[in-house]
């Protein structure tokens, strides 16, 4: 929830958002941290755009990182090597993918009740949100986002993130 009483963070503070996010998420990639702050920064200046992009950014990293943790956690053998070949080199795209059908075919059933009830919400509901609207932004296409489009995305970005986080702690010590 946070230290506001489960008010979101604001995208208007980003030195008080990324303090938050250290303070839920303490073992957050660096690299996250990196395109998140740019994203509260181009933000709050009226560059959508950019915000837009680097926030995808930051999120595409996290679910690297999911599927990264996951293929740590598998057992040497054929579903790994399997899982491996599916998504080593692949573009994210074909890494998410290949993650919801292992998450629909192995995982769900390991998660704790509480991570499988959180999965969802990120996997099916927000991170293809941003995803979807980072593409449509970091391609010369012309799309416009709207300041509002991109507060939103902001606002939800710290729940996806912890649940992601949540499930990457958890597969650190899982017995897949």
């Amino acid at each position: 929830a946070g230290a506001l009483g489960g008010r979101p963070p604001s995208a208007y503070d980003p030195d008080e958002y990324l303090k938050r996010i250290r303070a839920d998420i303490p073992n957050v990639d660096d690299v996250i941290l990196t395109y998140l702050s740019e994203s509260l920064h181009t933000f709050r200046i009226g560059c959508v755009l950019s915000s837009t992009v680097t926030l995808g950014c930051a999120s595409e990293k996290s679910l690297l990182l999911l599927v990264e943790a996951y293929a740590t956690a598998l057992p040497a053998g054929q579903m790994r090597d399997k899982f491996l070949k599916a998504t080593e080199g692949k573009m994210l795209k074909a890494q998410y993918d290949e993650f919801l059908k292992m998450l629909e075919g192995h995982l769900r059933a390991k998660l704790p009740k509480p991570l499988r009830e959180e999965i969802d919400t990120a996997l099916n509901g927000i991170f293809p949100m941003l995803r979807d609207l980072r593409n449509k932004t970091g391609h010369p296409t012309g799309f416009t986002v709207s300041r509002e489009a991109a507060y939103a995305n902001l606002v939800v970005f710290p729940t996806m993130l912890k649940r992601l986080y949540a499930i990457i702690n958890w597969l650190t010590t899982a017995s897949l």
